[in-house]
């Protein structure tokens, strides 16, 4: 297991949500991106977003999903 001082980078990270509907949790600056699937997590350098803008838009994408669920199950 990993001491918390190995997971710092996991810090501020936030739930992105691309157009196909999948899930990332992206770092709010340039960092490794992690894909959220139903098998596992997967490890990216790649951001799933191609500028400031998509950014943005997934993240609010991700916020909308997560209010929609808020009762019932989750659905990634």
């Amino acid at each position: 297991m990993p001491s918390p001082a190995d997971l710092i980078w996991l810090l501020d990270y936030r739930l992105f949500r691309g157009l196909a509907g999948d899930s990332w949790l992206v770092a709010p600056g340039a960092g490794p991106s992690i894909r959220l699937m139903r098998h596992g997590l997967f490890l990216s350098d790649q951001a799933p977003y191609v500028d400031h803008w998509d950014c943005d838009a997934g993240l609010d994408r991700a916020s909308v999903h997560l209010a929609s669920h808020r009762i019932g199950g989750w659905s990634w």
